[in-house]
């Protein structure tokens, strides 16, 4: 799609997006680094929507630090949702710490996959493409029922304003709404 547009229209687009400053994002540039020795993820099949999740996890250092720090709670184990989840998070402190301590170009995360059940109660099988959304969602599910971190890492406030175009103090009213995933619409063509 991109060779057949306008070789201006790419000049233009690129250069409006380079001019994004990071600042808009609140992102610090200086504690995002890609190492040329990180470890990336064996595919399973069609995992690619797992490995890139996993990977994005990894490189949120305080998601990160949190995960490898886990230590597994040896007093709920009654609840076997809670130990399936445990059994889980062991696996992705293994797969994590192989992550950052690996001389490799890849690790296999399949002890993980092996350990996830989903909502429904069924394993994970990777040879089946997942909805990616979904998968983030339960992923941040389970790493905050295994206390790794409060939901709120992962979700936002989403503030709905609609008011009188004539006179904003006619009429004005705002709705909150919370969120995990956001969906935003991308445009299927460059002109829009």
């Amino acid at each position: 799609i991109l060779s057949k547009a306008p070789s201006e229209l790419l000049c233009n687009k690129i250069e409006a997006i380079s001019k994004v400053e990071l600042s808009d994002f609140n992102i610090n540039g200086d504690e995002c680094s890609v190492q040329p020795t990180t470890t990336g993820l064996k595919n399973l099949g069609m995992s690619c929507f797992l490995n890139a999740t996993l990977q994005q996890f990894f490189g949120i250092p305080c998601v990160r630090k949190s995960i490898i720090s886990y230590k597994q709670d040896n007093n709920n184990n009654n609840n076997q949702d809670e130990n399936n989840n445990s059994l889980f998070l062991i696996e992705m402190k293994k797969l994590f710490g192989r992550m950052r301590d690996s001389v490799e170009s890849a690790v296999s995360p399949l002890n993980v996959v092996e350990k996830w059940v989903t909502w429904e109660g069924t394993k994970l099988n990777p040879r089946i493409q997942q909805d990616a959304s979904e998968f983030v969602q339960m992923l941040v599910d389970k790493l905050e029922l295994g206390k790794i971190i409060p939901q709120s890492t992962f979700s936002g406030n989403l503030v709905q304003v609609i008011e009188s175009i004539e006179d904003k103090n006619l009429f004005r009213t705002t709705r909150n709404e919370s969120f995990s995933i956001l969906s935003i619409s991308i445009s299927p063509t460059l002109e829009e």
